[in-house]
């Protein structure tokens, strides 16, 4: 998936993809403020988690997702001062 994404965006500036990102977020945290604190973080509230919260998969796709993320373009940008 990842490596589609990269092929599709080869283009995109940088300007455009920090507002796709902040309209991504906005529309990831706005689902986010519909489940409760019980809904999100008790196991078995849904049955398609598995043995996980629902949290847990909010957490993978946003912040752990965008400190994966940083990390990746902080490697970068070192590798530009080489």
């Amino acid at each position: 998936m990842n490596q589609q994404i990269w092929q599709k965006h080869q283009k995109t500036s940088l300007k455009e993809a920090e507002e796709l990102l902040a309209k991504s977020h906005q529309q990831v945290m706005k689902l986010l403020a519909t489940f409760s604190n019980d809904q999100l973080f008790t196991k078995n509230v849904f049955s398609w988690t598995g043995n996980n919260t629902l949290g847990t998969y909010f957490i993978s796709n946003t912040s752990s997702h965008y400190e994966w993320a940083l990390k990746k373009l902080r490697k970068y940008k070192r590798s530009l001062k080489q």
